[in-house]
């Protein structure tokens, strides 16, 4: 029993380092390319009544929330990364944190005339506050020297900065079965309660011994 449990033990350190590189690959990949197109999406022209509400806002905050976001995005997986790997960590963590914020106050004032009504802006104020929160704790607990609570803050952090991905990945499935009425409240909500959960999953399996203090 002692071999076998020798033999699975770095079988099961190699699944879970393919694992995890399968998805920073998957991650950085999406990433970037989100963020490009969010980038580019003003030069592309807006259609739709999802683009056209977009194009009725102010400027200043349409770009203060791609831009900003864009930049979060594609410094996100990076932070998921090793430190110890990374000198350069502390650096893009506070650049991070400064696009989430620009990107976070651009949100709030998108996210109150989303399309979908009542629920869709209701969704999206919700997740631009949540991920001001958690940026914000997670900031507030690497100055106090609090490296643990810090990392798991900015999981949280981090999965709700994803949910751009995870609104492209799962738009046109909804589009398929629902009016883009209803389809844009479902995907409004589900598109960061499906990283929050992962991520607090993600915590409770090997965090749990970490303390939120």
């Amino acid at each position: 029993m002692q071999k076998h449990a020798q033999f699975n033990k770095p079988a099961r350190r190699f699944y879970w380092i393919n694992l995890n590189t399968i998805v920073l690959g998957f991650l950085f990949f999406f990433a970037f390319g989100i963020a490009g197109y969010a980038l580019i999406l003003p030069l592309l022209g807006f259609s739709g009544p999802i683009h056209s509400r977009l194009a009725a806002l102010p400027a200043v905050y349409f770009y203060f929330h791609t831009v900003g976001g864009a930049c979060a995005l594609m410094l996100a997986p990076f932070q998921l990364l090793k430190p110890s790997r990374q000198k350069r960590h502390k650096v893009r963590g506070y650049v991070y944190v400064i696009s989430v914020v620009v990107s976070g106050i651009g949100g709030v004032y998108i996210a109150q005339d989303a399309y979908g009504g009542l629920p869709s802006v209701f969704a999206l104020s919700l997740l631009a506050f949540m991920w001001l929160a958690s940026t914000f704790i997670g900031i507030y607990k690497a100055i106090f020297k609090q490296p643990e609570a810090h990392q798991k803050w900015m999981i949280r952090s981090v999965a709700l900065t994803f949910a751009a991905i995870t609104l492209r990945l799962i738009s046109p499935i909804l589009y398929e079965f629902f009016d883009l009425y209803t389809a844009q409240q479902i995907i409004y909500w589900s598109c960061w309660l499906i990283n929050l959960t992962i991520a607090e999953y993600y915590i409770r399996q090997h965090l749990s011994n970490i303390q939120d203090v």
